[in-house]
């Protein structure tokens, strides 16, 4: 086992982990902002996404925003040190997953604006990957409960 992930808590987990929490209440105020038409004022590299969530259906925003607000619980389980974190941050990652086969397979976000495009879900699954295998190794090390 390493060093990083002992049976001992480092102090480092609890912070990470409430960053995750304000990480997805943060993208949460940024779709809720973008559906409004006002992220543009504060996010220049939003006026991509405007446009993508223009020619969405209004399900599929109505997923994105469900899948932020599962990840923010998730990443609030895991902040608590609660094993619920594991399975929520684990639908997080899946259904991230799938809005990014979206915008790649589904649309043509990707040869309309190039990287622009993707940039949002796939960072999004990025992190959202990060914070599920830190749960998977917090789980491991018996940090949870």
């Amino acid at each position: 086992m390493s060093v990083l992930f002992t049976r001992l808590r480092p102090r480092w987990f609890t912070p990470v982990a409430q960053l995750g929490v304000l990480w997805h209440l943060a993208v949460a105020a940024l779709l809720v902002a973008e559906r409004a038409g006002q992220a543009a004022s504060y996010a220049p590299f939003a006026a991509t996404e405007q446009q993508q969530l223009a020619s969405q259906p209004g399900w599929l925003v109505a997923v994105q925003f469900a899948t932020v607000t599962i990840g923010a619980f998730g990443a609030l389980m895991l902040a608590t040190k609660k094993s619920a974190a594991v399975a929520l941050l684990s639908a997080t990652l899946f259904s991230y997953l799938l809005l990014l086969l979206d915008r790649l397979l589904g649309s043509d976000a990707f040869a309309v604006h190039g990287f622009n495009g993707i940039a949002q879900p796939l960072l999004l699954f990025a992190v959202s990957g990060y914070l599920l295998f830190l749960t998977h190794r917090a789980s491991a090390a018996g940090w949870l409960r």
